[in-house]
């Protein structure tokens, strides 16, 4: 858990990337899910299976929830290593102007297969809408949300937050009562067991807040409170860890223990949504007030704070040393992160009714969205000015090559 020579933890650094490439597999599975589906996602009825819902679930309950969990470790890490101006130019070069970019150029390859699904149920030929949706988004009359780029809003939103905390509390003096405090818990000696009992009872009050049976995305400009203290919640979590290494450092102990436990409730979640909250005849969840989907709500909680603590501790042990293979891509994943939805959702839409063996439609779609995801990562951005924005600036050396 300690720091290398050039300021990256490499179990950590390698597992925000693999979280991020995670997105493939989540929204790749969204098209083939046999119960709840989201209605304005392709939907392909020649290849759904249980399966491709028990993936999204499992995925979604955990990955987004470290992503920011991760977040938090790092920002207090840059903070207190290079110090808040620093660390707000930073962000703002590679947070900030991704989203900005990333704002005018790929959520609109993300909203034409997107819009492409919606309005093709409404009429034969969509394109001549899409035709005259374009025009109205580009001169900023007309928007429709950040799509997969929410996070960056979340994120930028967080480091404002915690950047404002910093400052107020070197201004009035409250970070050394903070150190005081943290003096003191540094003497407790917190096993990975005892996080997840102490952060699942604020986890699910939040997760009870929602009105979806279990924690859900909005992404909208306006982020909805429980969305918000959701996320916000991993990121103090993170920021909290950082400052107590020792508890961090005890995720690595049973963490197959941890990762087996929340696959185990994984499916025992799948199997009481979609059996007890959510009816598949008249497609209508129970009230968010049931006590039956309140249960559900503690029992996600519990599995969710179990993968994501099993994952750090995995990740910790089997990549703690540097691998030119994973460094890789660990770099990758913030464009494949950006880029992915445009094609898996292109990908998706090309198969449909088409002849193409229904079972081989989610590899399919998983295989071309990673082909030329790290294709044009490798000769459109690792080198050049996005690259540079996105990650720093990058050498062709022979190790990259």
């Amino acid at each position: 858990m300690t720091l290398t020579n050039t300021g990256r933890i490499h179990g950590l650094d390698v597992l925000r990337g693999v979280a991020m490439i995670l997105g493939i597999f989540l929204h790749g599975a969204i098209a083939y899910k046999e119960g709840y589906h989201y209605g304005d996602w392709v939907f392909d009825p020649a290849n759904t299976s249980w399966f491709y819902d028990w993936l999204y679930l499992v995925i979604n309950s955990f990955r987004m929830q470290l992503f920011f969990l991760l977040a938090g470790f790092f920002a207090r890490l840059l903070i207190v290593r290079n110090g808040v101006s620093d660390f707000i130019m930073n962000r703002l070069k590679r947070v900030g102007l991704p989203l900005l970019f990333s704002y005018f150029t790929i959520l609109p390859l993300t909203l034409i297969p997107y819009l492409y699904t919606i309005h093709s149920r409404e009429v034969a030929d969509p394109w001549p809408i899409l035709a005259d949706f374009f025009p109205r988004f580009f001169t900023l009359r007309e928007r429709y949300g950040f799509m997969h780029l929410w996070f960056l809003q979340h994120l930028l939103l967080f480091y404002v937050v915690a950047t404002g905390a910093v400052m107020f509390g070197k201004y009035t003096g409250a970070d050394k009562i903070v150190a005081n405090i943290n003096s003191k818990l540094a003497g407790i000696k917190l096993k990975a067991a005892g996080f997840i009992f102490i952060a699942v009872l604020p986890l699910t009050l939040i997760s009870i807040l929602f009105s979806t049976p279990l924690p859900s995305i909005w992404t909208g400009f306006v982020i909805p409170i429980p969305q918000f203290l959701y996320y916000a919640l991993f990121f103090f979590l993170g920021w909290i860890l950082e400052t107590h290494r020792g508890w961090f450092s005890s995720f690595q102990k049973g963490y197959k223990l941890n990762l087996a436990i929340g696959t185990v409730l994984s499916i025992a979640v799948l199997y009481y949504l979609n059996t007890t909250v959510f009816d598949l005849t008249t497609k209508v969840f129970l009230p968010a007030t049931d006590m039956r989907v309140i249960l559900m709500k503690l029992v996600a909680s519990f599995q969710t704070l179990t993968l994501v603590v099993g994952s750090i501790g995995w990740f910790s042990i089997t990549f703690s040393n540097p691998s030119a293979f994973w460094k890789y891509v660990a770099d990758s994943a913030y464009w494949i992160y950006l880029i992915h939805l445009p094609l898996v959702m292109t990908t998706q839409l090309l198969l449909l009714n088409t002849g193409v063996p229904g079972i081989l439609r989610f590899p399919i779609v998983v295989l071309v969205t990673l082909f030329f995801s790290f294709l044009t990562y490798r000769y459109l951005v690792r080198y050049t000015w996005i690259g540079t924005m996105l990650n720093g600036k990058r050498s062709k050396d022979a190790v990259a090559a």
